[in-house]
């Protein structure tokens, strides 16, 4: 059973010198620290040191393996410090009973220097690579306080407060204690151990949080009122100091199917405003010492009633933690701080888990009284649980300790009360059918009879496309069945759909329940409409998006051009789309100094065999030539100039050996350009670059050498002004008066000399305009949106395209909405 963490009575040293190698780690912050003068929380800069321990001599080894364990017992401050014995000594102190379980055979022990904290609090643990310490190794920690020393005390080896094993948090943590937490003089700990010696890099992890003004000034953030499960009070991150320069990596998320309660083993006398650093020491010891991502817990509660954010990522979101390993996938957890082995939990307390629990679980329509079976068990458990109820090797625990534990099924009982009128385990019978046929039944158990309604939407539309209604009881159930048909009765076409089902009780005072939204796919067949979407072109970054489009403009093609997708080389990838039209390649975007994995995985599936590099050294490295010649592209070309608009220049000539009509952009302003390459890789006509002081030589050149007779240039006389249009061919302008507006003027001069009635669609703001950047391969016009809306003038042309069939957008939703891309989709269906 885990012991309280908080000052304990103190013994002399048992090893009165000892060394020990000393790091220190500041911990950045990313914003203004909390200091004097302000009660605004901020973020709070933790003090972190890691010390080595040092070899025990043998006597002290001796002496150190004939001292009994203590009981455990609940942390209520420090006791009396007791008179100090000789080193070595058996005697526990006066009340206290020696450990009953057999004590292993020690051989080896280490020990760390003495720590100074000097009475304030830290978060103290002991950290080790995985798997060199175990169960039967015995680590313990006394702390000093005026002068005299504490018995040591074990400290509990948390193997069970963990990533999920195998995960790639799991695979850079390292083992550990628990963090503890003291407030004495001075701190020391050591590690006993059966082996011949102590594994080497076991060390002493000490965080310092320290302190803010704000610590004792904390103001929640107001809970959201909702008809049942209603969401506390919650602290935020922020409200407890996080660092969020401290956390590691992306949040990752699971499904919640239950959740567990877990105590912190600390001692139950802090004051309110110690909580935010306790916090913030735990998070500090578990990102630092254990290796860990971020704070393990999900949520934290102390003994006041409060409820704090734990891990990042959304409070009401199902984000993965490191608190029940092997299960934290399927639940969240919340910690009581403090240890609750026989200490009874405050009424404040059990109230807030109440709470907590209610509203989690009903965001998840989980039934807090119910079971359930969780992946990697053989017998369900309570879908309100403790952590020792996590079966399982690698969960060996008596956490939450038993007077909590034994808190449980009021726990429970509340919970469902609270969450009021619910239904249970809504599932769709299927995701996904084709066009023409039935979609899916939703089954779900109401809490209480209730009248249901389930809406069909597109996350493309805002209004709602069809509605089934119905009635269940507790033993009908709930069965909501789609016929797969629009309220018009016409079948509904291709495309993704969000189901959401709600429920009322319906009589007296409506009381609604929680919703519960699906996502489901109608699939298209030969003779099936276009949905209310359009096609959609998207990876996870540019170079992703990059593959997307290739993948889709030209899948099977053996040559590539490679430009950079760095924000500097955005003009090489510009002029880039009519070559690779021109030589029948695939265009994707690279970094400058090496291919990203979703590259070369395109280009190993393609085989590729041929490379045309776009830019320099300077914008594509040697390097990614070299790994291009590994994946087997055999012959590689690379065209580049001495800037940029020689490297235009160069691939002009590339695009063919003459050219009687060029276009021409900016080479400072890339918008106009962008909208430039679709016509231009259509019309195999290669794009050049001037800036706003003329045409610069090399681009005078190869318009002599290329003899050029005509040019269209983009943009206004903002990017390029008279004075350069006039030094240029026969220049034609196309502009509008912003760079939306001369996307659809592009657009319209492009229907005069090339089919229009394919369009891209893709954002002109200029955090978007990376992924315009490969869409020029696919040969079409590219209408400018905003990632919110369609802009009047784009708008305008939608509508009046007579001759509109197909619209394509180039991103993900972050960077043109659904709604945005159901817009442009209209135009295709009037």
């Amino acid at each position: 059973m885990p012991l309280p963490r908080f000052s304990r009575p103190r013994l002399l040293p048992a090893v009165a010198a000892s060394t020990g190698a000393l790091l220190t780690l500041s911990v950045v912050t990313t914003g203004p620290m909390a200091g004097l003068g302000s009660s605004s929380p901020r973020p709070v800069n933790p003090h972190f040191q890691a010390v080595s321990l040092s070899p025990m001599p043998q006597d002290a080894v001796a002496g150190a393996a004939k001292a009994s364990s203590l009981p455990p017992q609940d942390g209520a401050g420090s006791t009396t410090p007791s008179a100090a014995p000789s080193a070595g000594s058996t005697s526990a102190p006066s009340g206290r009973t020696a450990h009953a379980q057999a004590a292993p055979t020690i051989r080896s022990g280490a020990v760390s220097p003495v720590q100074p904290t000097r009475g304030r609090l830290k978060v103290v643990g002991v950290t080790w690579p995985q798997g060199r310490l175990g169960k039967a190794d015995r680590v313990e920690y006394r702390t000093q306080d005026n002068g005299r020393w504490g018995q040591w005390q074990p400290m509990e080896v948390s193997d069970d407060h963990a990533p999920d094993p195998g995960t790639e948090e799991a695979r850079h943590a390292r083992g550990g204690t628990d963090p503890y937490v003291v407030t004495g003089d001075d701190v020391q700990v050591r590690v006993l151990s059966e082996k011949a010696s102590v594994a080497p890099d076991v060390r002493l992890d000490v965080v310092d949080p320290m302190s803010s003004p704000a610590d004792s000034a904390a103001v929640a953030s107001p809970g959201a009122a909702s008809a049942a499960g209603a969401r506390p009070t919650i602290y935020t991150r922020a409200q407890w100091g996080a660092d969020e320069s401290l956390r590691k990596g992306t949040p990752e998320y699971g499904t919640i199917k239950a959740g567990f309660v877990h105590h912190t083993v600390d001692s139950n006398s802090y004051t309110s405003s110690q909580v935010p650093a306790i916090i913030r020491g735990i998070y500090a010891f578990h990102v630092n010492g254990r290796g860990w991502s971020d704070i393990g817990y999900n949520f934290l509660i102390d003994k006041f009633g409060r409820t704090w954010e734990g891990r990042y990522g959304g409070i009401d979101q199902p984000v993965i933690g490191a608190h029940t390993g092997g299960f934290n996938s399927q639940l969240f957890g919340a910690a009581a701080i403090g240890t609750y082995s026989t200490t009874t939990p405050p009424t404040a307390l059990l109230n807030a888990y109440s709470k907590l629990l209610a509203w989690k679980l009903s965001l998840a329509h989980v039934d807090a009284a119910g079971t359930v079976l969780l992946d990697g068990m053989t017998t369900k458990v309570y879908t309100v649980s403790g952590h020792r109820d996590a079966s399982g090797s690698i969960n060996d625990t008596e956490c939450p300790g038993n007077a909590l534990y034994a808190k449980l099924p009021t726990l429970r009982t509340n919970a469902k009360a609270l969450q009021g009128t619910m239904f249970y385990g809504p599932k769709a019978s299927s995701t996904s059918w084709y066009y023409g046929s039935a979609g899916p039944t939703i089954t779900a158990k109401p809490s209480t009879s209730l009248t249901w309604s389930l809406q069909v939407n597109s996350p493309c539309r805002t209004e709602t496309l069809a509605t089934v209604k119905g009635s269940a009881t507790t033993t009908t159930g709930i069965n909501a069945a789609w016929n797969g048909k629009l309220a018009s009765g016409a079948w509904a076409p291709p495309g993704e759909y969000d189901l959401t089902l709600t429920a009322t009780t319906g009589s007296g005072t409506l009381v609604n329940a929680t919703p519960w939204t699906t996502r489901v796919r109608v699939v298209g067949t030969a003779t099936s409409p276009q949905g209310f979407c359009p096609d959609r072109v998207a990876g996870t970054d540019r170079y992703a998006t990059a593959v997307a489009a290739a993948k889709s403009a030209n899948p099977s093609a053996r040559t590539v051009v490679l430009a950079s997708g760095a924000n500097t080389g955005m003009p090489d990838a510009l002029v880039s789309a009519p070559l690779a039209k021109a030589r029948n390649a695939a265009l994707l975007l690279t970094a400058p100094t090496s291919l990203p994995a979703s590259v070369s995985s395109e280009i190993t599936r393609r085989k590729a065999t041929t490379a045309l590099i776009v830019g320099g050294t300077g914008a594509i490295s040697s390097t990614v030539q070299t790994q291009l010649k590994n994946l087997g592209v055999t012959s590689i070309t690379r065209y580049s100039g001495s800037d940029r608009y020689g490297t235009a220049a160069a691939v002009a000539k590339g695009v063919g050996a003459s050219s009687p009509d060029v276009m021409v952009a900016s080479g400072l302003a890339m918008a106009d350009g962008l909208v430039l390459s679709g016509p231009a890789a259509e019309l195999r006509r290669p794009i050049l670059l001037v800036n706003d002081r003329g045409v610069p030589a090399s681009t005078a050149t190869a318009l002599t050498q290329l003899g050029t007779e005509r040019t269209v240039v983009a943009g206004g006389t903002g990017v390029v002004p008279d004075a350069v249009l006039a030094q240029l061919p026969s220049p034609t302008r196309v502009a509008g008066a912003n760079r939306y507006a001369t996307s659809s003027a592009l657009a319209t001069w492009a229907r005069g000399v090339m089919p229009v009635s394919s369009v891209l669609a893709a954002s002109g703001e200029d955090a978007g305009l990376v992924d315009t950047l490969s869409g020029g391969q696919f040969g079409r016009a590219t209408l400018y949106v905003t990632s919110l809306r369609v802009p009047a003038d784009v708008a305008s042309w939608l509508d009046g395209a007579p001759d509109l069939q197909k619209a394509t957008v180039l991103g993900g939703s972050g960077v043109v909405d659904d709604l945005v891309a159901g817009r442009v989709q209209r135009a295709v269906l009037q």
